[in-house]
């Protein structure tokens, strides 16, 4: 390749003199007698060609493009862990990508990362090195279908990680390529058939096993990272996620979940305060009862539900909260149901509550997720260490943790603080939810 929108065949190249987006000039060693014959195949595979010499008796023409049964390929990023492609005649065996080229390629290595997280947050072992990447002199039947290839998040199994660091990455690649649901994702990876459940909205079929060859005529490696600027710490991942895609991947959901009732209630608002199952003293809301009980105080014409979702399978979930104007529940309970929650408007207010153990202040994730989705945010911080309980850990760690907010951001403390379960102080919450209710009841009028 001399140029960006043409191909020069091997036998020419040695002798090029100069090339430029637009022109090439050449010196060859001819006779005056010689006859010579150059194709030059742009881009779009159309070019007007216009030939000056008055030196040898040559014949130009413009021939069809030689190479549709090949590899076509464009990238994304400049570097490995920005990179995602589309590729034309691609296929993917084991963890491997396998392309046919008329010509020797070389990739750089690593080519890409397949995860939506760039490295060090990604499953390094699933990058897309030198020693993953095959070449044939012809592909296997290639179907004329699209797939997409990329890598699950190594913290896939949370419900947050599962649905904004795989789904929605997938959801942009189609978005932003123009694929419809009739396509194949394959998870290039070795976690089975685990976590795919939302997945399974976006695409027909889903390859998670790594025993055949698969050929598609149209390839996704990779998908666009969620990610704005990075830290090299890796409690801090940044969001960047635009608004129309999650409005639409939420349409998408609630068309896969045949939830039809999503318009939240502006006589009974419906406020969900969300039970968290668990067997240990970890994210635990302790008196969910008497906030339940505020709740009806505070908005006697509420509909309230003190709901487990895990009582509900995924789909369930979606159209359970897909009409609740208000959302509230600790930190890593189930908030990112958010994202299936209307919009909040001046006509239709909806909002979300967290509620963040005793200083734990160093993620922002539900706030960025709420403003991305155009729900309205409000947290509730727990003030006091005795409104905590938290399973048992050594007297040193627990005297750290607890020695300031800084410690929210090291590493032996940020668990630690994060899976505290809550006692609500009940005035403090009667006060934050008065505001919020007070625009509830505007919706009434």
């Amino acid at each position: 390749m001399k140029s960006n929108i043409c191909s020069i065949s091997s036998k020419v190249d040695k002798f090029i003199d100069t090339y430029s987006m637009h022109s090439l000039t050449f010196k060859v060693p001819i006779l005056i007698s010689s006859v010579y014959k150059i194709c030059i195949y742009t881009k779009n595979y159309q070019q007007k060609i216009n030939i000056y010499t008055n030196t040898v008796n040559c014949t130009f023409s413009l021939d069809e493009f030689p190479f549709t049964n090949y590899t076509s390929i464009v990238c994304f990023g400049k570097s490995f862990n920005e990179r995602w492609c589309v590729a034309e005649n691609a296929c993917r065996e084991n963890l491997t990508v396998v392309f046919s080229f008329p010509y020797n390629v070389k990739f750089s290595s690593p080519f890409v990362n397949p995860s939506a997280r760039p490295s060090p947050y990604s499953r390094d072992e699933f990058i897309i090195n030198s020693n993953r990447i095959k070449f044939l002199p012809e592909l296997p039947y290639v179907e004329n279908s699209t797939a997409i290839l990329c890598s699950r998040y190594l913290n896939h199994r949370m419900l947050w990680h599962n649905l904004v660091d795989f789904v929605i990455p997938i959801y942009r690649a189609m978005h932003t390529t123009n694929i419809s649901s009739d396509c194949t994702i394959h998870a290039f990876d070795n976690d089975g058939k685990y976590g795919l459940f939302y997945a399974n909205a976006l695409c027909q079929n889903i390859i998670h096993e790594n025993s055949n060859i698969y050929c598609h005529k149209r390839m996704i490696i990779g998908v666009p990272k969620t990610g704005g600027s990075q830290s090299e710490r890796k409690l801090f991942l940044n969001y960047d996620i635009p608004r129309n895609e999650l409005i639409g991947l939420r349409e998408l959901m609630l068309k896969e979940a045949n939830s039809t009732g999503c318009m939240p209630s502006r006589e009974h608002p419906k406020v969900l305060l969300i039970k968290r199952r668990t067997k240990e003293e970890k994210r635990r809301l302790i008196n969910s009862d008497e906030v339940s009980k505020a709740i009806h105080e505070v908005c006697p014409f509420c509909e309230v539900l003190n709901t487990d979702l895990q009582d509900f399978n995924k789909m369930q979930q979606v159209s359970f909260t897909c009409s609740v104007s208000l959302l509230i529940g600790l930190h890593g309970s189930g908030l990112t149901h958010l994202m299936w929650q209307y919009p909040s408007s001046k006509e239709q207010k909806t909002a979300v509550i967290e509620i963040l153990p005793y200083l734990y202040t160093c993620r922002d994730w539900y706030s960025k997720l709420a403003s991305m989705a155009g729900v309205e945010y409000f947290s509730l911080k727990t003030l006091r260490k005795n409104q905590s309980r938290w399973e048992k850990v050594s007297d040193e760690r627990e005297r750290s943790c607890h020695s300031g907010s800084e410690m929210c951001g090291k590493g032996w403390c940020h668990d630690f603080l994060r899976d505290q379960s809550v006692i609500v102080d009940i005035d403090q919450f009667k006060k934050l939810l008065s505001s919020i209710v007070e625009n509830l009841t505007k919706n009434r009028l």
